[in-house]
Parts: C-alpha cells; structure tokens; sequence
C-alpha cells in the first residue's frame, strides 16, 4: 500500500506512505480571454499559470499535517507517520477538473471579481488576481491574493458544499457564522489557514480506506 489514489470530479488524491505525502492534483483547462487587451501568446499563457501556480503553492503546500487511525492494515502501517498535503495545479488541454477563464485586466475593479463555480465546475480569474489586494470591508492593511482564496472556494470551501464553511459570507446556507469575524482567515478576508479549511479533503480522505480515519490539523 505505498501508493493509494482516488479520482472525484474536483481533483485527483495521492497518499504516498513511502514519501509521507498526500498530493492533492487540480487539472485546469484554460479559456483565454483578451479582454479588449492584446491577444494571448503562449509565453504569457505560461507565464500567469506559473504565477497562479506559484501563489497557492507557497500558501497551502505544507501547512496541513495528517494523522492516520484506524484498524486498518494502512492504518496499523502508518499509525506513527505524519503525512504532508501537497497540492499541484496541471495546466491540461483534456480531462480536466476545473475549465478556467483568464481575462487580461491592468487594474481591479468591481465588475471583474474572480468566482468558483462548484457545480459547473468552472472558475474565473483575472491577471490581477496574483498580486495582494485590500477586500471590501478588510481591516486597513489586510491584504489577499484572489487566486489563493479562489482555490480555497476550489476545494470545498463553497456555499454549495452542505455542511462547510465559507467564512466570508453572512447570508449563506452554510455553517459560517462562528468564522464571519475571522477576517485573517483566507477564506474570508487574509491569507491564513485553518484547519476548518481542509474539512471537504478530510471527509473525502475518509471515505477512501474502510476502517481508517484521517485526521488533519494546521
């Protein structure tokens, strides 16, 4: 059991118990859109993947740990390890998680905000959406990278998830309400993690091998 995989319509799961890892994989098709702006050329195309990859990875690759119970052989194996989570973002041109829409833009405004749409499966993100920003409402000062937040709503922290969290909102159908004011949190206002945030991969996580539970903390 050194390799376990799992496949769902949001992204791939790797537990590796030989490297202590678990790799989280997101597959983005990408639809270019120039926005009134010059057309894409492929250095540019590559060049903002790399910034949108860049960004989540260096604020979710290895902030969360995992713990292994259970009475499971998997289980009895690892029960002393703790795993990693990593993610990877693929640029992919077939069999896609996520079909992703990146527009040109040269300054934020209130008619071009990115958005994850779960259901469809879709996201929208600006070139902008690499570089910090203040959000409406923010203590003065407090800074968010869109794509990094957008990735967050990307896995299962969405208000169409029954039983997560999605902090920011007041109005939603979810569980929020204790985390509104949590305005540090990257899913609402800032760039922290909580363990809250990576509820949906530990429920999926826990579906995977019968008898074994996972059990994540930040």
């Amino acid at each position: 059991m050194g390799h376990i995989t799992k496949s769902t319509p949001y992204f791939d799961i790797n537990i590796n118990s030989d490297s202590g890892n678990i790799v989280i994989v997101q597959k983005w098709k990408y639809e270019w859109k120039a926005n009134g702006f010059s057309e894409w050329q492929y250095p540019e195309k590559l060049n903002i993947h790399e910034k949108f990859e860049k960004a989540i990875t260096s604020t979710w690759n290895g902030k969360a740990k995992v713990k292994v119970l259970g009475t499971s052989e998997f289980a009895k194996q690892n029960v002393s390890k703790v795993f990693t989570i990593l993610f990877d973002v693929k640029w992919v041109t077939t069999n896609a998680h996520w079909d992703v829409i990146v527009s040109k833009l040269n300054r934020f405004n209130n008619n071009s905000r990115p958005v994850v749409d779960w259901n469809g499966r879709r996201i929208e993100l600006y070139t902008m959406d690499v570089i910090p920003v203040g959000k409406k409402g923010a203590p003065k000062g407090l800074l968010q990278t869109n794509v990094v937040h957008e990735f967050g709503h990307s896995i299962g922290n969405h208000s169409n998830i029954k039983g997560m969290h999605n902090d920011e909102y007041s109005k939603s159908k979810i569980i929020n309400k204790p985390y509104l004011e949590d305005k540090t949190s990257i899913m609402h206002s800032g760039m922290e993690l909580r363990k809250r945030h990576f509820d949906y991969l530990e429920k999926v996580l826990n579906e995977m091998i019968p008898n074994t539970k996972f059990s994540i903390s930040v």
